[in-house]
């Protein structure tokens, strides 16, 4: 992170990338552990979702945050998979 100049949120699992290419580093991986050693961001857990959302307002939102959202499927996977970090 020191070397590159990458920020603690902007560290990521390779399906937050490439979705329809990778599947890792999956829900076991110590996410909760890196965030509190401050080299992640913490898993939000309040006001996670706006009932009022539509789907396609969902898909813009992940493609704002940075989701290749191409394939739909793949990036709602992806971002499921970051919501279910430990």
């Amino acid at each position: 992170m020191k070397r590159h100049g990458i920020t603690r949120g902007n560290v990521v699992g390779h399906s937050d990338i490439a979705p329809t290419r990778k599947q890792d580093p999956g829900e076991l991986f110590p996410w909760g552990r890196l965030a509190k050693l401050r080299l992640a961001l913490p898993r939000p857990t309040k006001n996670l979702m706006d009932p009022n959302w539509t789907d396609g307002g969902f898909l813009l939102a992940l493609e704002r945050f940075g989701y290749d959202v191409s394939d739909k499927l793949a990036a709602i996977v992806a971002f499921s998979a970051d919501s279910a970090r430990n």
